[in-house]
């Protein structure tokens, strides 16, 4: 009797982070509330109640399951890398330095719960574990997101400026672009693994769907990072080769592959006009032009966590200057630093940099190719925040973030990597 109720505690549980990482990676609540009239549309906390809610019980529901699992919690924190932790603080402390601190306390208590609960996931399972719950929910947005597109197109596909472009459960087709083409390195990654091999015909499946979505999408940031993700896919599978000599060349092939892609494509104006852009990237570098001169103005600890976009103050003569009203700062890292400075930026890009090696140590020392994704993952950051912005957001982003960057420090070590594995992997 008593493993009965071991098992069904388990079982929901296991339902509790599948249903958790949908609704953080993508929901259709705010496209029902207020997409109906098909136009760009955009929410936040402060318009919309009931996402918020779900994000703070759902980050409350994981503090309790550390506690009650401190013992194996705590024991586990010892393989793990909190640094990412100092970011959470700092942006729940930029409570104090913002013009908007009614804003920031609210989206940074959500980014808190968010971290939360990506600890929890680090933390609770094994990483095979933790791949079959990340495939259940990429594989279930990528559906409901084909789904609502094909067949109620009053929401999933957009009218107006961005005409025929679909954006699935999301307010915006680029917000589908960045998760589908996440979706796609995924799904790759996963029917190219023996851990999954009996489900390889539905992960091609979704592979498939995915692919779809990046391109009805319309979104050139996502259709160019699907691809050189694919690239940097098959540029990882070299490493495995064993051959020292070649991961600086890897490395090099994949770091000119980035740059090529930021800042030489900017410059072709035939190839722009393929995808019907400018050289200027809609006005893009003209706005990022201005705010580097704003960051420069408070460099430090910034103007506190999403605070720069509330406060009229700061962005009506910037609207002004550029002529359009851009609502974020449409580059991740400048985001970061207009948030929390050039404090909170270093420690980001610490974090990114130390995970980043983790994530190519791991490539070369473990097993499948479900081992590929946190690599793959950073480098999706790296391509999708080049001209959006979904760093330090409290959704799947960031949820995806912690777990990269908490993978244990032991999974890297080659000489317990494969014991680590055996006790966890029960």
């Amino acid at each position: 009797m008593k493993i009965i109720k071991l098992k069904e505690i388990q079982w929901i549980e296991n339902c509790y982070v599948r249903l958790s990482l949908c609704f953080f990676m993508g929901n259709p609540i705010n496209l029902f509330i207020y997409g109906s009239s098909g136009d760009q549309a955009t929410t936040g906390p402060e318009e919309s109640s009931l996402e918020p809610a779900i994000k703070l019980l759902i980050g409350l529901i994981s503090f309790f399951l550390l506690i009650f699992g401190k013992r194996f919690f705590f024991h586990e924190l010892k393989y793990r890398n909190l640094l990412v932790w100092l970011i959470t603080i700092l942006v729940l402390c930029s409570t104090a330095w913002s013009g908007a601190p009614d804003i920031t306390l609210r989206r940074s208590i959500l980014l808190l719960g968010a971290t939360i609960f990506g600890t929890y996931f680090s933390c609770r399972f094994s990483f095979k574990q933790q791949i079959t719950f990340l495939a259940w929910a990429f594989g279930a947005i990528a559906l409901m997101s084909f789904m609502i597109g094909a067949f109620v197109p009053s929401y999933g596909v957009m009218r107006g400026v961005h005409q025929g472009a679909w954006r699935g459960v999301y307010l915006h087709k680029n917000m589908l672009g960045i998760q589908m083409s996440l979706s796609t390195i995924f799904f790759l990654a996963a029917t190219s693994s023996n851990c999954m091999k009996r489900y390889r015909g539905l992960l091609m499946f979704f592979l498939a769907i995915s692919l779809f979505l990046v391109i009805a999408s319309q979104s050139t940031t996502n259709i160019v990072a699907s691809f050189a993700l694919i690239t940097a896919f098959l540029a990882f599978r070299i490493l495995r080769l064993k051959m020292d000599f070649l991961i600086p060349v890897v490395l090099l092939a994949i770091l000119f592959l980035g740059i090529s892609l930021m800042l030489l494509l900017p410059q072709t104006e035939a190839l722009f006009n393929v995808f019907g852009k400018d050289t200027t990237l809609t006005g893009r570098d003209e706005l990022w032009y201005y705010l580097w001169e704003l960051i420069k103005e408070r460099p430090f600890f910034g103007y506190g966590y999403e605070a720069f976009w509330k406060d009229s103050n700061n962005y009506s003569l910037l609207w002004q200057l550029i002529g359009w009203s851009a609502p974020h700062a449409h580059n991740g890292l400048l985001e970061v630093f207009l948030s929390i400075g050039f404090v909170g930026g270093l420690i980001y890009l610490s974090t990114f940099a130390l995970t980043f090696l983790k994530s190519i140590r791991l490539i070369r020392i473990a097993q499948g190719y479900e081992y590929f994704f946190p690599a793959l993952f950073l480098l999706h950051v790296i391509f999708t925040n080049a001209t959006e912005n979904n760093v330090l957001s409290s959704d799947g982003a960031w949820v995806l973030y912690v777990w990269a960057c908490m993978i244990p420090i032991a999974l890297t070590r080659s000489n317990i990597f494969e014991e680590h594995v055996r006790v966890i992997d029960r």
